[in-house]
């Protein structure tokens, strides 16, 4: 594909910020969105372990070799749930150099990311980066996804280490039936919902009805 042509099944030229990049779905998410961006995106990838998002990082490269220049990848090491992490991130946002991008993707993945941070940091980097001549025509769509009973590193320890007995029992049970999702699956399938981009500002996406 040359560069600067658009795709059907690509995310075009995009600021796409993930939190909670350094596992779980984060992680996939993160794998599975970063070959559809076109050259000249900016990639941020925010999550509390430093060493997890080198790994991140890592793993994108080799998994696409070509694309290390053409694909701006930027690793921010804060907690969201602060003020200073925040900024952080903020700051690293709004670095994005170039014509302004076809969209701006925040997915809010962080545990401790709230519903109130995230509006709040989607608020910065929309003012801050109209200042800077970068998305001052961008129109903002908010979604929330379900993104079904995902098989993580937090559902296992819910199902070890849960105090309560029928709650763990739950968990063990859909873990025993194959009922949780493996998280590229369901990776791909919000990439892909991203991508048709024919849903309301204010939906509730749900996996199992796409």
């Amino acid at each position: 594909m040359a560069a600067g042509r658009r795709d059907a099944a690509d995310l075009g030229r995009s600021l796409c910020i993930i939190t909670g990049a350094s596992r779980g779905l984060g992680w996939a998410l993160s794998m599975v969105l970063a070959p559809r961006l076109m050259p000249g995106s900016h990639l941020v990838l925010v999550a509390r372990s430093g060493e997890r998002l080198q790994q991140l990082e890592a793993r994108l490269l080799e998994e696409s070799p070509g694309r290390g220049g053409q694909v701006r990848l930027s690793r921010v090491e804060a907690d969201l749930s602060r003020e200073e992490g925040l900024q952080r991130v903020l700051n690293t946002a709004i670095s994005t150099e170039g014509a302004a991008p076809d969209r701006l993707l925040l997915i809010n993945n962080a545990e401790r990311f709230s519903a109130r941070a995230s509006v709040q940091l989607a608020s910065r980097v929309q003012i801050s980066s109209t200042l800077i001549g970068c998305l001052c025509s961008a129109q903002l769509t908010v979604s929330f996804a379900h993104t079904g009973p995902l098989d993580t590193d937090m559902q296992k320890q819910a199902r070890l280490e849960t105090a309560d007995p029928e709650l763990r029992q739950t968990f063990l049970t859909m873990h025993q039936e194959g009922q949780l999702i493996n998280c590229h699956d369901s990776a791909r399938k919000l990439v892909n919902i991203l991508i048709r981009d024919d849903f309301p500002s204010g939906a509730h996406i749900d996996y199992y009805d796409q």
